[in-house]
């Protein structure tokens, strides 16, 4: 056993993971369940126990499990795949917010994050112990969706706020580049009545 030896430095970027598509070297979103067995097995073997005596391989081995668990039970992949979805969306649309929308995106992604470290933590020990699931994690769960909704409503109200702004300018433009004008047009006989000075003002002090 050597720390500095290449395999064991791929086992310890395995063992700081918490991604079930990484811990079976597996692209995401894309793998089907003959993919994801195939890796399963081979990962297995090795780093099995009793085949690896790399003193972390014993952890890796109930991870890769675990991965393996999570990726083969339909509502478990269901939700995980809609978790690396909206990562992916959130940073696309991130690159194109605004500084402090940024942060505020940045720090919902990495609660985010942080929650799903905690469950995978959880259910690897759970794996190890055989401990039944307690009721946090129906907390953390609704935690983690109260803050998607957050993130919703802050870009709903900022989309709002930028579309008032727009209709005000356009409003304003509108306003400044309009000039009122009126026309009157009279047709008179001037055989039957004749027109003084006073009269045609008396007629036309009505339109200002």
């Amino acid at each position: 056993w050597n720390p500095s030896h290449p395999r064991r430095k791929k086992l310890e970027r395995k063992m700081s993971s918490n991604n079930p598509y990484v811990l079976l070297d597996l692209p995401e979103l894309t793998s089907d369940e003959v993919q994801i067995r195939k890796n399963y097995r081979r990962m297995a073997f090795k780093y099995h126990p009793d085949k690896n005596k790399d003193p972390a391989a014993k952890d890796l081995f109930l991870k890769i499990a675990e991965a393996l668990r999570i990726l083969t039970t339909p509502a478990d992949k269901a939700a995980l795949d809609q978790r690396i979805a909206n990562r992916q969306r959130q940073t696309e649309r991130s690159q194109t917010l605004s500084a402090d929308r940024q942060k505020v995106v940045e720090d919902l992604l990495r609660r985010e994050k942080e929650y799903f470290d905690r469950m995978m933590a959880k259910r690897t020990e759970k794996a190890e112990s055989k401990e039944e699931e307690g009721k946090e994690e129906g907390k953390e769960e609704d935690e983690v969706e109260g803050i998607r909704r957050e993130v919703r409503r802050r870009e709903m109200r900022e989309d709002q706020q930028e579309w008032e702004r727009r209709r005000s300018e356009r409003r304003k433009r509108k306003q400044e580049g309009q000039r009122e004008k009126t026309v009157i047009r009279m047709k008179w006989d001037r055989k039957q009545v004749e027109f003084s000075e006073g009269l045609i003002r008396s007629i036309f002090r009505g339109y200002g």
